[in-house]
């Protein structure tokens, strides 16, 4: 990564470097001091909500060491910043039940339901509400 995609993202290459670092990935990385401060000014000043983890990061962490290591400190970087920690791209039961162990906050992906126009996800948004309602006072 060059010092370009640094400005471009900051707040991403931030993550990235953290998750590399915790991933015990050797290898160059430039600069993680000024990802680290970015990183910092990014929380001070609010502007992201929450840390999205990519699909090959879900679909692996079942079994492989890396992305577990990756998720993990993806998850715990949002727990500290006190940011939502998303899974992208969960597509099986057994990677909806490994995310869920794992403490992510939001599941997204086709496995839950596919993309759906505004007036369908109100209609969709409502029956699920609905339908915790009533399993939850069961």
């Amino acid at each position: 990564m060059d010092d370009g995609a640094v400005t471009v993202v900051p707040a991403a290459a931030a993550v990235v470097a953290l998750a590399i670092l915790a991933a015990g990935i050797s290898g160059r990385v430039p600069d993680l001091a000024t990802w680290l401060a970015i990183t910092a000014i990014v929380h001070r000043t609010g502007t992201v909500d929450e840390l999205k983890v990519d699909r090959s990061f879900v679909a692996a962490v079942d079994r492989d060491r890396k992305a577990q290591a990756v998720v993990g400190a993806t998850v715990e970087l949002g727990r500290t910043l006190a940011l939502e920690v998303v899974a992208e791209v969960v597509e099986t039961q057994e990677e909806l039940a490994e995310v869920t162990r794992r403490g992510f906050d939001v599941t997204q992906g086709y496995l839950l339901s596919r993309p759906l126009p505004g007036d369908e996800l109100a209609r969709f948004l409502a029956t699920r509400t609905l339908e915790r309602t009533d399993s939850e006072t069961s």
